[in-house]
């Protein structure tokens, strides 16, 4: 039977180093960029193979040298033996770590890297990635991501816009790990309205900022410059200022053989930018200052550094990004998505079957798949969410309740998408009883707007109505559309979206 992925965790990105990006061959900087044992840091080095010859140091110990910027280029870079926590400024040699040992003392753990990551990223609730896409799924569109990365066009911003539910998300996650194994991918970022710390543009560009400095040691000077002002850390007014001292700055002190039209194209990716400023939605202040941050990458950011976005198709977003971008649309029309999706269910149905592998009919996986791929639209959270209300109960009969069920395969989300939520409401909360149906209430309220995921204690406490086992009857009927894990959130905003819940949770 097939094995469901698990999802890519924060620590395989942040921590894991790159892959050897392309050498630069211009100017002599036959190696320039280069996989470290530092925290994955790119080192960037001056010196052609014969001076790195002559520069041999005494002792087997590894050693981060790097020059300071663009702007002396007589300087050449030259070896210490066992040096130990050096900080020259306004010189060839930025830092240089070594502990006790001898080796060198990873950028992530060293106290100019602790104070940027702290001034960053530190109280940032990253999740894990969604699930990639299936191998051999969604192959024309990522084919597609790969060629715009790729051409030089006037935008460094590409939009890969869609429905909610086609499954965009997975699409990200596929492109930032296959990005990552080609040594391409220099930041990602998902907004997630379920945690708040990352529905910020601050947060956004801070996490790139602290990518930037794990992975390019000629950037971080800028920055601990700005945290040394700050005595809370980098707390700049206003975005564009913001922008310009994350990112704009720091950039600026890398060669100018990195860029240019002919250079490898280095990519960041950021998921679910609807999802920015939270419930405010296009109202919000940060929504509008990541639209203005949006504008600011594509006119100050070389074009081989490229930017991927994916969204809803919101009238804002088309307003600000039209202009500025290469736009993909995420089609659920083709018969191409009714073959993935086709793929998706034949692996959830046959881990669901496997416990009633000589009871179902021979045909069952095929045949249940083949049906709901036709029924699902082309909208992928369709076919995730009848999965898994098939694997709430016995397969057959919550297939024949499925099948009884009205206005499915109509596509979009105030389609099939809204009328399977409805059906799978009244499936799991028939006849509640009044007090039911205020411990409901009040637990959808919670999970819609509270500022943070609460836990099961919080819960209890915010209503007298709501007790633990009350809260384990409403966590059984909701099983279909919540997320794995001990924390009660929705898999899918589109379900805080669905107009009776709304009105219900008021």
């Amino acid at each position: 039977m097939s094995k469901r992925r698990r999802a890519l965790s924060e620590s395989e990105f942040l921590e894991k180093p790159q892959r050897r990006l392309k050498q630069f061959e211009t100017d002599g900087f036959e190696d320039p960029i280069s996989p470290s044992s530092n925290g994955g840091e790119l080192v960037l080095s001056r010196a052609s193979a014969s001076q790195r010859n002559e520069m041999t140091p005494t002792s087997s110990a590894s050693h981060e040298i790097q020059s300071p910027g663009a702007l002396n280029r007589s300087h050449r870079p030259i070896a210490i033996s066992n040096p130990s926590h050096f900080i020259i400024k306004d010189s060839t040699f930025i830092s240089i770590g070594s502990d006790s040992d001898g080796k060198t003392l990873p950028f992530v753990d060293s106290p100019e890297g602790k104070k940027i990551r702290k001034a960053l990223v530190k109280n940032l609730d990253f999740g894990p990635l969604p699930d990639k896409c299936l191998p051999g799924t969604r192959v024309t569109i990522l084919n597609e991501v790969d060629a715009r990365i790729h051409e030089s066009g006037d935008h460094n911003i590409i939009w890969i816009r869609g429905f909610p539910g086609v499954g965009k998300s997975a699409l990200a996650s596929t492109i930032i790990s296959r990005l990552h194994e080609r040594g391409q991918l220099l930041s990602y970022f998902v907004f997630d309205r379920g945690r708040p710390t990352v529905t910020t543009t601050r947060a956004l560009w801070g996490r790139v900022a602290w990518d930037f400095a794990r992975l390019f040691p000629l950037t971080r000077q800028s920055l601990l410059r700005r945290i040394d002002d700050e005595p809370v850390g980098i707390n700049i007014a206003g975005i564009a200022p913001l922008f310009s001292a994350l990112i704009e700055e720091p950039l600026s002190h890398l060669p100018d053989d990195m860029f240019g039209p002919n250079r490898p194209r280095l990519v960041v990716v950021i998921d679910g930018v609807d999802e920015c400023g939270g419930l405010d939605g296009s109202r919000s202040k940060d929504r509008k200052e990541l639209l203005m941050t949006l504008e600011l990458w594509q006119s100050k950011i070389p074009n081989n550094i490229k930017l991927v976005v994916t969204s809803r198709e919101d009238d804002d977003f088309k307003r600000r990004l039209l202009p500025i971008s290469s736009i993909i649309d995420f089609s659920i029309a083709t018969d191409e998505a009714v073959r993935d999706i086709h793929a998706l269910l034949i692996v959830r149905l046959e881990e669901i079957a496997e416990p009633y592998s000589e009871l179902l009919p021979t045909d069952w996986v095929d045949q249940t798949a083949k049906y709901l791929s036709q029924r699902a639209g082309g909208v992928f959270v369709w076919a995730t969410t009848v999965a898994n209300f098939i694997e709430c109960g016995e397969p057959q009969s919550q297939l024949d309740d499925i099948r009884s069920g009205s206005g499915f395969g109509l596509g979009g989300e105030g389609g099939s998408l809204f009328s399977l939520y409805a059906r799978l409401l009244r499936t799991s909360f028939k006849d509640m009883r009044e007090n039911q149906r205020e411990a409901f209430k009040s637990v959808v309220r919670a999970m819609i707007f509270a500022e943070r995921p609460l836990d099961d204690a919080e819960y209890t406490s915010s209503s007298p109505v709501v007790s633990t086992t009350m809260l384990q009857y409403i966590r059984i009927g909701l099983r279909s559309v919540i997320a794995q894990g001990p924390i009660l959130r929705f898999s899918h905003q589109s379900f805080c979206r669905f107009p009776p819940l709304a009105r219900l949770s008021r």
